[in-house]
């Protein structure tokens, strides 16, 4: 294909709440494009790189480069619609440096309403779609096929095509986390954000005797609602905690290598 904007005769606008790639997507699905190896043919984006896709980004002048050719988008309009994307998920001196996440996750219901993935949905702790009170998901609800970014998942499961606006989820209420998180105001958002992560971090690792930290979220956990579950309740709950903390002390004086440390010393290790 040569690089001509008739290739992609329908160009929608970017919305402020849409993430980069998700644009991208859209824009892929409004014009028919369907599997990865289109967005690569189009956009230039490697397959193994689309889940990185964002401002901050090394490839994102390239990704710029294409998008002023092929969708007659300004330089400004990019930056302004993009620049929040990755606000408040990356800063190098937190103990998790890096909150996002990779892969898809995904509220079917906003996919069937109007094909834009949030940019939100990137962050690690949001489980939970606050429009429709729905879960994310990660997979599809009937044939459990493990999401891929492509254009089609904006509408459909790649694999069994099951259609999103024909998917009924049940209404769930926001996790504990998120409805904390809501009810305070910005700066105080901000630090509990922190402190949430901070407790993931324990939890992650929460046998090691030492703070472990983390450029990035593992990228093989499957079950963020539980980590986030079991972290807010390490933060809020002081039962909840001080018996975590006794079980771990518990492990620690079974294990062999640590029978050489006294009571005193365990605790000290427990309260680092």
């Amino acid at each position: 294909m040569t690089e001509i904007i008739s290739e992609l005769p329908v160009r929608p606008r970017p919305t402020s709440n849409e993430s980069l790639l998700g644009y991208v997507l859209r824009v892929m699905h409004a014009n028919g494009y369907v599997g990865q190896s289109s967005v690569k043919t189009i956009f230039k984006i490697a397959v193994a790189q689309l889940g990185n896709q964002s401002v901050n980004s090394i490839h994102f002048p390239a990704l710029q480069k294409t998008m002023q050719k092929r969708l007659r988008l300004a330089d400004d309009d990019i930056q302004r619609c993009f620049k929040n994307e990755w606000d408040g998920l990356y800063n190098g001196s937190r103990v998790v440096a890096d909150y996002s996440i990779r892969k898809p996750r995904v509220c079917l219901a906003c996919l069937a309403e109007h094909q834009q993935v949030d940019r939100k949905w990137r962050f690690a702790h949001i489980t939970h779609c606050h429009i429709h009170k729905q879960p994310l998901f990660t997979c599809c609800p009937q044939c459990n096929f493990a999401f891929k970014w492509s254009p089609e998942l904006l509408e459909k499961c790649p694999k069994c095509e099951l259609v999103w606006s024909k998917e009924l989820i049940e209404s769930q209420p926001p996790p504990p986390w998120l409805q904390y998180e809501k009810s305070l105001k910005p700066a105080l958002r901000k630090r509990f954000i922190e402190d949430l992560y901070e407790m993931a971090a324990v939890a992650m690792r929460f046998y090691d005797m030492q703070l472990t930290r983390f450029r990035s979220m593992p990228q093989d956990i499957w079950d963020f609602h539980g980590l986030f579950d079991f972290s807010f309740r390490l933060l809020v709950d002081a039962d909840f905690r001080e018996n975590q903390l006794i079980n771990r002390i518990n492990f620690w004086r079974i294990n062999g290598d640590f029978k050489v440390l006294n009571e005193r010393s365990l605790q000290l290790l427990n309260r680092q």
